[in-house]
C-alpha cells in the first residue's frame, strides 16, 4: 500500500479533502498540500478504529516542518490531522 500513497503524492492533480480535525491546530490548507507534495518521510500507520493511514512529515513553504496524517481514497486523499512536527517520527 506504501507504493499507493507514493503514486498518490506524486500526482499534482490529486484531490485531497480534509476533515475539520486537520485544521485544529491552525495549519493552513495550502500549507499541508505543499507538505504532502515535498514530504520527506511517509510510512504505514494504523488509526485507533484500525483503519489504515498514511503519517507524512514534509516542509510547508516557508520550511516549517509539518506531520500530516491522511486516509487515502480511491480518488486522492482525506487529511484528518496536521501540526507542527513535534519530532517523534
Amino acid at each position: 500500500m506504501l507504493h499507493t500513497i507514493n503514486t498518490v503524492c506524486h500526482n499534482r492533480g490529486m484531490r485531497i479533502r480534509f476533515a475539520a480535525s486537520a485544521r485544529r491546530h491552525g495549519i493552513k490548507k495550502d500549507q499541508i498540500r505543499y507538505a504532502i507534495d515535498n514530504a520527506t518521510t511517509t510510512r504505514e500507520a494504523t488509526l485507533p478504529s484500525g483503519d489504515p493511514a498514511y503519517f507524512m512529515v514534509g516542509p510547508d513553504e516557508d520550511g516549517t516542518e509539518l506531520e500530516v496524517i491522511a486516509v487515502v481514497e480511491p480518488t486522492g486523499l482525506y487529511v484528518i490531522h496536521a501540526m507542527i512536527n513535534r519530532g517523534k517520527e
